[in-house]
């Protein structure tokens, strides 16, 4: 019998259309690539072969390998390289993060979250069959969205029976008590804006009741909560793009390269020309 789908099913059914950003797809780079992107949903990637180096929020250069499942977060400025070449599978989770009816992300709270560490995990044999089989029919042209639906909750059950919550908590510390569209407006939102105020106004809601929001949903100040997105940002560009430190002042928002300096001194410790002189010496920066 073929591997294909029958002839006689709907391949035009609209829940198998092309998408911009399909739920779920398999990316190849090849030797020495480089990419990057602001990511619009939080994303799942599953490293099927070969490694890349990845830099986003407070992550600069870390390796991941062929293995390896690692969470990037909504609204963070992603960055990759390989030099052997890597091949991948992405899941954008649109959608709360549930792993079952009884057990939800935000049951990870009482975990020790180890901040420090890459939002990574281990893929276990049950796992890494189970996207054998999801490639496999893609390859043979399911992509029905219903399906890709189904095959996110699928995963989320093997998580919760094959990971312990240390594990679980590990990979996705970065989302664990962000959620609800408050939240995901937030995340898509906050590099359009420059102050909190700006922040309330596209929200179209008054200073004190968006910093009530936010205060609930992410656990800090409006104010706190964009400073770090800000530093990790400008850190980030410093250390992995190949901008001058004079576009990425104005960009930001400085009125002057001075100013810049004396805001990277206080909030990473040195000024940008140190930093950038550092990871050029550490083979940081693509490009």
């Amino acid at each position: 019998m073929k591997n294909r789908l029958c002839d006689e099913q709907p391949i035009s059914c609209h829940m198998n259309k092309s998408e911009m950003q399909p739920l779920i797809e398999v990316v190849n780079h090849q030797i020495n690539d480089c990419w990057e992107e602001v990511l619009f949903h939080t994303e799942l990637v599953f490293v099927l072969e070969g490694n890349m180096n990845v830099s986003f929020d407070a992550y600069k250069n870390e390796k991941v390998c062929n293995g390896k499942i690692l969470l990037l977060p909504s609204g963070c400025h992603f960055q990759a390289k390989t030099k052997g070449g890597v091949s991948f599978l992405v899941m954008r989770l649109q959608e709360t993060i549930r792993f079952c009816d009884t057990f939800s992300i935000d049951n990870l709270l009482k975990e020790e979250m180890e901040t420090h560490k890459l939002p990574s995990m281990p893929m276990r044999p049950v796992v890494q069959k189970f996207l054998s089989g999801l490639i496999l029919y893609m390859e043979n042209g399911l992509h029905c969205q219903q399906y890709m639906e189904l095959k996110i909750k699928e995963l989320f059950f093997l998580f919760r029976a094959y990971y312990a919550k240390r594990e679980l908590a590990l990979l996705f510390y970065p989302v664990i008590g962000v959620g609800g569209e408050f939240a995901d407006f937030v995340l898509k939102n906050y590099m359009r804006v420059k102050t909190v105020n700006e922040f309330a106004t596209l929200c179209t809601c008054s200073l004190s009741n968006f910093d009530k929001k936010f205060k609930k949903a992410f656990g800090v100040s409006a104010y706190r909560w964009m400073t770090k997105k800000k530093v990790e940002l400008i850190f980030h560009e410093i250390h992995s793009t190949n901008k001058t430190c004079r576009q990425i002042a104005e960009e930001r928002g400085f009125q002057s390269l001075p100013q810049f300096t004396d805001y990277c001194k206080k909030h990473l410790g040195a000024a940008p020309s140190k930093i950038r002189n550092k990871a050029l010496q550490e083979g940081g920066r693509t490009g």
